[in-house]
């Protein structure tokens, strides 16, 4: 999904089937309120943060999406996990 996510801002709309994110509108800074995100995903309070659009219509905060990529490649390297993006 970050993949998606950054050749959509470089090519604006993707056409490789397989991408999650159809174009570069698909990402927001939107104030996120109840039921806008999964639960227990991104900024709490309804804080503007940034938002992405998978071509399901599924929502994901893309703190989340970097907290996933940044733990997979810690675990990828042996190193311990960082607490999650929340508890900052």
């Amino acid at each position: 999904m970050l993949r998606d996510t950054a050749e959509a801002f470089k090519h604006f709309k993707l056409d490789r089937a397989s991408a999650t994110v159809a174009d570069a509108d698909a990402v927001a800074t939107i104030s996120t309120g109840y039921g806008v995100a999964r639960w227990g995903e991104g900024k709490w309070g309804g804080t503007e943060q940034c938002m992405v659009t998978r071509k399901d219509g599924d929502v994901r905060a893309m703190t989340s999406v970097l907290q996933n990529v940044f733990d997979a490649w810690m675990k990828l390297l042996g190193q311990p996990l960082a607490p999650p993006i929340g508890e900052y």
